[in-house]
């Protein structure tokens, strides 16, 4: 009896032993692989390179890091000659540029799930949230859009109707209140309410769409299509209206370019301003002008020729 009971504890300590070893393994496991890199399908705010437009060169340096550096190298006398480079201090927040393709963009939409005040199973839509408020990359404080849009998509069954919304600046705390405003269907005279954000957070600056403590949202305008050409994200998620601020450049050294253009010998010129006098006067002098409001006298009477008002 003594032997069996002496068999059951070793076989009871030995299970423990071994569920034991099995739990620190598995924590050791999941431990090592809590403490790894796990890829993302979320891609980083990465916008590094050399961008321009037909006045400004701008660098973009470590753009998903917290030490990033902007340059900026404008172009002054009708780009016939390149500045220096000049660092700004005024690093725009990630949200405030978007890049498609390769055209950085300071004023772009993102696109919301349709809010609606009713249990209508006949609608749906999404709104297009604005998001960009500047409008530079500047040396100094950039300037901001005084007013922004937003778009409200309403799809129904029988067409689809574009609803633009104006924010302007508040100077009152920003809150996740919502704001409404009620439509009519074209073919179905049946009141949809839709509600939207009524207070933006961009880049500190708080802007509504209703005054004072109202939630009621006033001159909505109804469009029948976006004021511009829509260009959106590979996953639909982003939309643009207007030509980007930048566009990628070709060039890979900045200074070296400075360098090359800067160094261009171009034509000297006298600098004479040359004076053509107009043919209006030649026919002062020679008696061409119209007499009488109609004809003039050349030889014999004859119509005045647009051709001739014109010259």
């Amino acid at each position: 009896m003594m032997d069996w009971l002496l068999k059951i504890k070793l076989i009871t300590n030995y299970s423990i032993k071994k569920v034991f070893v099995f739990f620190y393994v598995l924590n050791y496991v999941l431990m090592s692989l809590s403490s790894q890199d796990v890829p993302t399908t979320t891609q980083s705010f990465n916008i590094d390179g050399i961008w321009e437009n037909k006045s400004v060169f701008i660098e973009i340096v470590n753009s998903n890091e917290a030490d990033i550096n902007i340059s900026l190298t404008f172009k002054p006398f009708y780009q016939y000659w390149y500045d220096g480079i000049y660092f700004t201090k005024y690093i725009p927040d990630q949200n405030s540029i978007v890049r498609i393709d390769n055209g950085l963009y300071l004023e772009y939409w993102e696109k919301g799930s349709a809010n609606e005040d009713n249990e209508s199973k006949n609608t749906e839509g999404f709104y297009w949230r604005p998001c960009g408020n500047l409008k530079e990359i500047s040396l100094d404080k950039p300037k901001i859009q005084q007013e922004l849009t937003g778009y409200y998509v309403l799809n129904t069954e029988d067409n689809a109707s574009i609803y633009a919304i104006r924010y302007w600046i508040s100077s009152v705390d920003y809150s996740n209140d919502q704001a409404s405003f009620t439509t009519n269907n074209i073919e179905k005279p049946e009141e949809i309410t839709l509600l939207v954000d009524k207070y933006l957070n961009i880049n500190g600056t708080v802007y509504t769409c209703a005054t004072g403590r109202r939630s009621v949202i006033r001159n909505v305008k109804l469009l029948s299509k976006f004021p511009g050409t829509p260009l959106y994200s590979q996953d639909n998620t982003i939309m643009v209206l207007n030509s980007p601020y930048l566009v990628l450049s070709k060039i890979n050294d900045i200074q070296a370019e400075i360098t090359k253009h800067n160094s261009i010998i171009y034509p000297p010129h006298s600098g004479e301003a040359k004076f053509e006098e107009p043919s209006v006067y030649k026919k002062i002098e020679n008696n061409e002008l119209p007499l009488n409001g109609g004809s003039y006298f050349k030889s014999g009477f004859e119509t005045l020729e647009d051709s001739d008002v014109e010259n």
